[in-house]
């Protein structure tokens, strides 16, 4: 009975703990995704933190973000912009040619409505696979590392599917008045802890092609 009730308390911990991260990590992403300019930064924090505790490797929270979140910090304001301003291209140019396909739904329309639609996903999944990368490639060139990160999506394209769903999460929450204020708490860190679970294998191969290539 001891040990029925010492492995119960032990979960509870455990629980407890992993709460308490996803809160405090989210109001920290929050904090410094304020100025807009540094989501990205503090994106790759809260994941390298989470991909820390999924590998049961133990750091102070609050120290070990803010560390994350400025180191390479310049690479990471470069790529996150370039990210930013890709799918915000794509997405403009998608709601032109959807315009025009509703006035005129001619093939040529209708194939460049999809065709931007394509850009759009293709931008989103090099976006998800910079993070397990970001982590263990920080100082790749910034143009190599978004075709390594696009090579990824392919790889493991059922995960890419995933992610993107995991992505909307945050969208999901800020739909209602009470989901709002879950997105405070855990809106963010979230679909950021599930990344690090789910992309577990993509940075134990990434790690294992270094050491080939070593």
């Amino acid at each position: 009975m001891k040990n029925v009730e010492s492995k119960l308390h032990q979960k509870l911990n455990t629980f407890a703990d992993w709460v308490i991260r996803i809160t405090l990590i989210n109001i920290l992403m929050v904090i410094c995704s304020l100025p807009i300019l540094t989501i990205y930064p503090a994106f790759v924090a809260g994941y390298k933190l989470f991909n820390d505790y999924a590998n049961k490797n133990e750091k102070p929270i609050i120290k070990t973000f803010f560390k994350y979140f400025i180191e390479d910090f310049s690479i990471k304001m470069q790529l996150g912009l370039m990210l930013a301003l890709a799918i915000g291209v794509a997405i403009f140019n998608l709601t032109i040619y959807a315009d025009i396909a509703a006035l005129d739904p001619s093939p040529i329309n209708t194939i460049g409505t999809y065709v931007m639609i394509i850009m759009v996903a293709t931008v989103v999944f090099v976006l998800i696979y910079t993070l397990p990368l970001m982590i263990t490639y920080p100082k790749t060139n910034l143009w190599l590392m978004m075709k390594f990160a696009f090579f990824l999506s392919g790889k493991y394209i059922f995960r890419t599917v995933l992610a993107v769903l995991i992505a909307l999460i945050p969208v999901a929450l800020m739909l209602t008045p009470i989901t709002m204020l879950l997105f405070i708490f855990v809106g963010l860190s979230t679909p950021v802890v599930l990344y690090a679970l789910l992309f577990k294998p993509v940075v134990k191969f990434i790690e294992e092609l270094d050491r080939e290539n070593a």
